[in-house]
């Protein structure tokens, strides 16, 4: 897909979450015996909340050079990590 929306000045990127606290992954982890590992899982230690993805997404829409990330794979943490040491209210 990078290959044919380059051309076109059309960024392409693939996002990566780690895992994500949707409603499905807290009852999922509920279900979980408890363990030191899985207690870590179920209490959501480390887990990213949509609305970081949905930031993270909307912080590279408007970057000036998100042409340099076309064709790539960028996780979320280290993006957001990137823009909140750029930007103030992150």
């Amino acid at each position: 897909m990078t290959v044919e929306l380059k051309p076109d000045n059309v960024a392409s990127i693939s996002i990566l979450p780690w895992i994500v606290g949707t409603e499905h992954m807290t009852n999922f982890a509920n279900q979980l015996p408890q363990s030191n590992t899985q207690a870590t899982f179920a209490n959501g230690y480390n887990w990213e909340t949509p609305l970081l993805t949905d930031r993270v997404i909307a912080a590279l829409a408007t970057e000036a050079n998100i042409m340099s990330h076309t064709g790539k794979v960028r996780i979320v943490a280290e993006l957001a990590e990137k823009i909140s040491s750029c930007r103030q209210g992150w």
